[in-house]
């Protein structure tokens, strides 16, 4: 007998794309020229800005910016930095410099502004702590994105590191262009302060081009933050900032996907079983191999000394003694033959 069931199914799928692991941290450290702000400090203190990211990915760094209680109207650039060992014992001054020459470079040891301390590729290589010598501690940094809260100083907008911005404009939201034609004054608050719409802001390329930027592979520990733009009518600070790590490279992504569905029960069968079929395994005699064999060479000598002593006896013949005739009386001699 059939009978119906549901079942959730839980599919797992593998594709050869980045591994999606969302990762959350709140920016919420004060920036280094939290007292030097664009047009009016705002207590930022009350902000609460959480960047929800994926930590690991393919080409570039790419999140959710979720932000409420910024300074009314602005626009923000987001940057990540690198972490010069002169000033991180944690830092790292290849990635550091990776960073700044895709990037731009600031002075840490420096005063004055944010555009003061501003340093470029020939100044970093001569003034360095990694490459120069050793007069500033040099920072490289990266503007990728961007950002504008509303009235109330909140925003959500997915950003990602595919631009190499120089500084940001508001030319009607066209990237690379270089004009600020768009500025209003909407604060009612502050009536002598420019901003931007959400929609007009576009940034400068530094380096590259638009949307064409991709990040090396590898593991990333450095610095994100948040820069007042000013849209060249004040200062750029930097108002925040939080320590944040990434990876770049290929992986792969497991993607859990649950669904309900209903099925029928199949009535059950036991399975028909064979016998293998056996068959005697076969026999290869062994090859012999017999060796070869090479009679020994006999060496006979040719000439063969075989030595004879023989001692002969001194030799003596008999003495004979002739009788006298007598013809009318003879006798017999008698011999005497001596032995041997």
């Amino acid at each position: 007998m059939r009978e119906k069931f549901t079942i959730a199914l839980v599919l797992l799928y593998v594709f050869s794309t980045p591994l999606v692991t969302a990762k959350i941290i709140y920016i919420d450290q004060f920036g280094e020229d939290i007292n030097d702000q664009y047009s009016y400090n705002y207590d930022y203190s009350q902000a609460v800005v959480k960047f929800i990211y994926n930590e690991i990915n393919t080409e570039k760094l790419i999140g959710t910016i979720q932000a409420t209680n910024l300074k009314p109207y602005t626009t923000y650039q987001v940057k990540i930095s690198g972490k010069p060992t002169c000033k991180y014992s944690e830092g790292n001054d290849l990635i550091n410099e990776y960073i700044g020459l895709i990037g731009r470079w600031t002075c840490l040891d420096c005063s004055g502004s944010a555009l003061q301390r501003n340093r470029n590729d020939a100044q970093y290589y001569a003034r360095s702590h990694f490459r120069g010598d050793g007069s500033e501690c040099i920072q490289g940094y990266l503007v990728f994105d961007f950002f504008t809260v509303d009235d109330n100083g909140n925003a959500e907008k997915t950003i990602e590191s595919k631009n190499s911005y120089h500084v940001l404009w508001c030319g009607g939201g066209t990237c690379n262009s270089k004009n600020n034609n768009h500025l209003n004054k909407p604060d009612p608050n502050h009536p002598d302060t420019y901003f931007c719409p959400i929609d007009k802001v576009d940034g400068e390329i530094e380096r590259g081009t638009c949307d064409g930027l991709r990040l090396s592979d590898g593991k990333y520990n450095v610095i994100i933050s948040l820069t007042e733009e000013s849209f060249h009518q004040g200062h750029w600070a930097v108002v925040l900032k939080k320590d944040i790590e990434f990876e770049i490279g290929q992986t792969t992504t497991t993607t859990t996907i649950q669904t309900t569905t209903t099925t029928t029960r199949p009535s059950w069968s036991p399975p028909t079983w064979e016998p293998p079929k056996w068959e005697p395994p076969r026999w290869t005699p062994p090859t012999w191999t017999i060796p070869q064999w090479n009679p020994p060479t006999w060496n006979f000598p040719t000439t063969t000394t075989i030595p004879i002593t023989t001692t002969i006896p001194n030799f003596r013949p008999p003495t004979w003694t002739i009788p006298s005739w007598n013809p009318t009386s003879w006798t017999i001699p008698t011999w005497n033959i001596p032995k041997w």
